[in-house]
């Protein structure tokens, strides 16, 4: 649809955005995920639920692959 093979758009956005496609979604649904944590009190289940986590322990692995700390953890230390 967009006129190249996967490679070549992998590569193209990757010079454009100096990461992967999987870094960018990742960071990107990190980061709604931050917000949640720290203005709600929605079960961190419902929040991986929500940024398109089927598995939270796969959501738990992902957050603290990111922020070096559980969502739990951050949660009680940055909620408002």
């Amino acid at each position: 649809k967009v006129g190249t093979n996967v490679s070549s758009l992998q590569q193209e956005f990757k010079d454009q955005f100096n990461c992967t496609i999987n870094d960018y979604t990742t960071n990107s649904k990190m980061l709604v995920a931050r917000k949640l944590l720290m203005k709600t009190d929605e079960p961190i289940y419902m929040i991986s639920a929500m940024i398109g986590y089927k598995n939270p322990t796969h959501f738990t692995a992902a957050f603290k692959r990111v922020y070096k700390q559980t969502p739990k953890i951050y949660r009680q230390t940055f909620s408002y």
